[in-house]
This record gives structure tokens, C-alpha cells and sequence, in this order.
């Protein structure tokens, strides 16, 4: 098989002049530039084959610009500061999006490939521009995905129609699986390209070599690998009003993680995509349905850091933490999480909830026993030992060293993550922490590098949160000794909470013995639920939140508030916010 695609390869470079391209975006295929002898260099120039060459495929390169020099990621801003619209790059789909994509179009193909590392914006990763390895990684990507698609299941002929008339049944293949690719009308000229590329490779190799060609070159359009928004962008500068199918993806890409549906894409067709009550209508047929819980997740596990849950522990969990652990974990964090959110008053749930979800792996993490099988089971927890999901492993175990706990990462997550009250970054001169002194406890340890002046503005704030989870090892197990064998002391007073209105936060500003009291303090608090209104939102949008933000946000913390927490009636409320439906389209 592999010698067939190298093969299949070889036809489609001599064929490269068909490779489809977006000239306002200066933009060609990534399978243009990979079969390219000189595919560009890091200052944007174009490469020496008849592509467009440089790492245009994908948008940018080392210095943020197309091929030919284009500038495509600048990340401009509004020039009017009270705004919610602001000027953003062109995003290529991060990773997760582009596996469910994948996975959406081809009904159920999964790529393996390992794909070049996404970007990040206010937190949240982000598909920036991208590099030489960038093109490879796609390249291959898109191979292994089109040797693993089930023909049967795509192209819309029998065994028959195929023999009889192959050209027509490979028309009509673009024509259906196209429009979903591109998530907008294929036009006259990329598909007279795709079905020439086709012609191309089924003259040498038969029907479904070329079946898979076309695939290979979908996957590697800019039209699949980009939030392209060209009915938008093509209307000049300022406010311009975002509907039809760039609202169908914005749409789809927030709640379901991935590619619009037949039915979206219809409704955009039909200018169903434009008005308020449309747009929230759509919201909630997507909010509907159980892949919005799935889709979430993506958020949820870069919000509350589970997605840095590293592959590797040492210490005790040398030899039983594995991959096939890791992933319990993860759909344990999911599905506690899920459970919660959804819920009504979810985010009193998230915090306060008495049952965890385990598998007879996982189970000794949350102090369970009696838990047999892989299948996650829902367990009751001591309540005096946790609550809630701030100590989960998915959570603890990222917020740690590869075989200790961390008391610093995890108050700083709490204060910027859980409180919105983000703590500066530490200076750059910072020395590095020497260890914990043997017969020292890690509380004294740490209270001792962090004890200068200097360094109270922040670690007054951070020290106290970060000790009470001092109770949880390495991996979330709770323990009252810590990892210098030392008895646990995690009481403190937590100082430096406010509310939104700049007020003390006096339920979280009190003295505090363990972790579960923290949980149960925050809470009584409205500072969580609206720090998962403002995280949301920055996820959405895809960087930090300014003044022009202040109102929208506003208006969402105190529906969210007001719905009882209500999970679809904040999404619903987001996608109809201004700086969703709008876009500014730069001079």
C-alpha cells in the first residue's frame, strides 16, 4: 500500500498546476507545496515549481506571511478601543478541530498522524501560522486519512454506475463531499481542478485512486485547513455582519468542536443563518444534540489545565501510570465535568459534587474501593478528604513535577483560571527553587524561597491556596504526608479575593483548613461563575478581553446567573453576542 501511494504521490506532483488556490488570500495547497523541490524559505519567497510556493498551503511561515510575501496573521485591532470587534489573523483549525473534521467527513476515519503543534491566544490554543513541518505533517495526514476512507460509505454510486460511467460517479463524488469539506459551495473552477486532478490519476491507477486523490487534495485545501470567512471578508473594511456559512462554521466550531452538518450548510444556503432569533435557534439545535457535550470538552480541559496531564509520571506512579491510564483519567475529568456544567447551578456542582466517575484503574486515585473493570462507574467520595473537581488527578497531576506535588502552580491556577484575577508573571531574574532540604517539609520549603519582600505582592496571594492542596500527591491521591515524608499542614488565610466590582470577596477571604473548605468558600461566591463566563468567552473569541468586552460579558455572567447556570442558555446567549457575529475587516 505504501508503495501504491508513493505511486499516487508521483502523479499528483506532475499534476500540481491544478492545485486549487484562493487568490485574495494568496493561499495554495499544502499538497502544491509539499511535492514542491524547493518549497519556499522562512522570509516567504515562493518555492521553484509551478505552485504557488512557500508555506502558503497553510498560510504563513516563519515570519507570520503567505508565500509570496502576503501578510495573513497580522493581528490587528480595532481602532475604536469601546468595541467588541476586534481584528484577528486568519486561524487554520487547531488540531482537535482538524481530527474531528476529519472524522466528521470521512464517517469515522481517525488520523494518527502527529500534527505540528497548534498555537495559543488568551490561554487557548489557537491554529497560528505555520511552518515547513507544518506542510509535511498535513501532507502525511491527509495520506493516511485517504487510504483509511471507506469509498462504499462516500461515494454516492454503486458497484455499477462506478464501471459503467467512473467520470460521473467521480463528479458527483466531489459534488457531495465537497461542499462538506469546504463548509461552502465548491466553485466551478476548484472543482473543474479536482476532477481534472482526478482524470489525472485514474487514467494510471483506476477509479479508486483517484476517488482517493480528490480526498488527499481536500484535506490539504485551504478551504478545509482554514476559518475562512470569504463572503465576509470579501465586503471591504470595518463592522461587517457575519451570517450564511461563515455563521454555520463559527457556529459549529464553538459548540460541536468540528464541521457544520448538512443541515447547517442548508440553512445558510437559504439565508437562515442571518438574524438574532436564526442564529440562536441554530445554537440550540447544535446545543441539542449530545455531540455539543463532546465538543465542549475541548474547552473545559484547556480551562481547568487537564490538558497538560503529562504522558510521563515518576516517583511511585513510575510503572502503573500508563497511557491506558492517562486516558482514564481524562474521561473521568470529562465526565465529571459534564456532569456538572449541564446540571443546573453547575458551577456550585463542579465544585461541591460527592461523586467521582472511576474505573477500577482510577479508583485508588479518589480513595474508592471495591471498583472493577474498565468501565467508568460513578462513586461516592470522602467528602472530608475531596469535593468537586479542583482535585482531581486530571487536575493535581497537572499541576505538578513528575513525581511531587507543586503548591505554586496549583494557587496560581486558582487565582488565574477559577478567579479571573490573573497574578503577574514572575520576574525574569527569578532564581530556581533548590529543593526541599531533607527533614523539611515542602510547605517550609517553599514558604522559605518565597519569603523576601519583594516577593509577598504576589505569594502572599498564592502561598496559602497553593498549600491546602498539599493533601494531594503527584497524581490527585490524597495523603497527609507530603513528599518529603513530612505530615501535611495546608490551613491558611486567603487574602487578595475581590469581587466585580472591585469589593472584598468575603466568603473566599478567610482562614481555611483543607482544600475541601476552599471549594465549599468558593462556592458561596459569585467570583467562579463569572470567571468561567469571562474564560468562555475568551476561548471564543481567541484573545484577552478588553473594555469594549466589559458589557457583553456582563450581560452574560448575569443571564448565566439568572438561568439558574445554565450551560445552553450561555452558549445560546454567546453566539448571538456582538464580537460573535460580527467581524472587522481591516483596510
Amino acid at each position: 500500500m505504501r508503495f501504491f501511494y508513493t505511486r499516487v504521490r508521483r502523479v499528483v506532483a506532475r499534476v500540481a498546476p491544478y492545485c486549487l488556490g484562493i487568490p485574495a488570500l494568496s493561499l495554495s495547497l499544502a499538497a502544491c507545496s509539499s511535492t514542491s523541490s524547493n518549497p519556499g524559505n522562512a522570509n516567504g519567497q515562493s518555492g521553484n515549481s509551478t505552485t504557488s510556493g512557500g508555506n502558503a498551503a497553510t498560510g504563513g511561515n516563519g515570519n507570520g506571511t503567505s508565500g509570496n510575501g502576503t501578510t495573513m496573521a497580522g493581528a490587528g485591532q480595532n481602532p475604536d478601543p469601546g468595541s467588541p470587534i476586534q481584528a484577528a489573523p486568519t486561524w487554520r483549525l487547531t488540531n482537535r478541530e482538524y481530527v474531528s473534521s476529519v472524522q466528521d467527513l470521512l464517517k469515522g476515519v481517525v488520523v494518527n498522524t502527529p500534527l505540528d503543534p497548534d498555537g495559543a491566544m488568551a490561554g487557548y490554543k489557537v491554529g497560528q501560522g505555520a511552518g515547513d513541518a507544518t506542510v509535511a505533517a498535513y501532507y502525511a495526514a491527509a495520506i493516511e486519512a485517504a487510504a483509511a476512507a471507506d469509498l462504499t460509505k462516500l461515494v454516492p454510486c454503486d458497484t455499477a454506475a462506478i464501471t459503467a460511467t467512473p467520470a460521473d460517479c467521480a463528479g458527483k463524488f466531489i459534488d457531495a463531499i465537497g461542499p462538506k469539506a469546504f463548509r461552502r459551495p465548491v466553485d466551478a473552477e476548484s472543482r473543474a481542478g479536482l476532477l481534472e486532478l482526478y482524470t489525472a490519476v485514474a487514467a494510471k491507477f483506476g477509479f479508486e485512486t483517484g476517488a482517493r486523490a480528490i480526498i488527499e487534495q481536500l484535506l490539504q485545501s485551504p478551504y478545509f485547513l482554514y476559518h475562512l470567512e470569504l463572503e465576509e471578508q470579501a465586503k471591504g473594511a470595518g463592522i461587517v455582519k457575519v451570517s450564511g456559512f461563515s455563521m454555520a462554521s463559527r457556529l459549529s466550531y464553538l459548540i460541536w468542536g468540528s464541521m457544520p452538518d448538512d443541515a447547517a450548510l442548508s440553512k445558510a444556503a437559504a439565508g437562515e443563518l442571518t438574524t438574532p432569533e436564526q442564529i440562536e435557534g441554530e445554537a440550540r439545535r447544535l446545543l441539542a444534540d449530545p455531540r455539543a457535550r463532546t465538543g465542549l470538552f475541548n474547552f473545559y480541559e484547556q480551562w481547568l489545565h487537564a490538558d497538560r496531564l503529562p504522558p510521563v509520571k515518576g516517583g511511585k506512579y513510575q510503572d502503573a501510570y500508563n497511557d491506558a491510564m492517562r486516558a482514564s483519567i481524562m474521561a473521568s475529568f470529562n465526565a465529571q465535568v459534564d456532569a456538572s456544567l449541564w446540571s443546573p447551578n453547575g458551577v456550585a456542582m463542579l465544585l461541591n459534587a460527592t461523586q467521582a466517575f472511576v474505573n477500577e484503574q482510577t479508583a485508588p486515585l479518589f480513595g474508592v474501593t471495591g471498583i472493577k473493570g474498565a468501565a467508568l462507574q460513578v462513586a461516592n467520595v470522602n467528602p472530608a478528604q475531596r469535593i468537586g473537581i479542583l482535585a482531581h488527578p486530571a487536575i493535581m497531576g497537572a499541576l505538578a513535577t513528575e513525581d511531587g506535588s507543586h503548591p505554586i502552580k496549583r494557587g496560581v491556577f486558582v487565582w488565574d483560571q477559577m478567579l479571573c484575577q490573573d497574578l503577574p508573571n514572575p520576574p525574569p531574574d527569578i532564581p530556581v527553587f533548590p529543593g526541599v532540604p531533607q527533614g523539611s517539609s515542602v510547605r517550609t520549603a517553599f514558604e522559605t524561597f518565597t519569603s523576601a519582600a519583594s516577593c509577598q505582592g504576589c505569594h502572599r496571594r498564592i502561598n496559602p491556596v497553593g498549600f491546602l492542596f498539599e493533601n494531594y500527591d503527584s497524581l490527585g491521591a490524597y495523603t497527609q504526608v507530603d513528599d518529603n515524608g513530612q505530615p501535611v499542614v495546608a490551613s491558611g488565610t486567603i487574602v487578595g479575593a475581590s469581587l466585580q466590582d472591585g469589593s472584598d470577596d468575603a466568603a473566599i477571604n478567610l482562614p481555611t483548613a483543607t482544600a475541601v473548605d476552599l471549594a465549599k468558600n468558593m462556592s458561596n461566591s459569585s467570583s467562579v461563575a463569572h470567571c468561567l463566563v469571562t474564560q468562555l468567552y475568551r476561548y471564543t473569541v481567541k484573545r484577552h478581553e478588553t473594555s469594549g468586552d466589559t458589557a457583553s460579558i456582563e450581560t452574560l455572567a448575569g443571564a448565566y446567573a439568572s438561568t439558574a447556570q445554565s450551560m445552553p442558555d450561555l452558549l445560546a446567549g454567546l453566539a448571538t453576542s456582538a464580537a460573535f457575529t460580527n467581524r472587522w475587516n481591516q483596510e
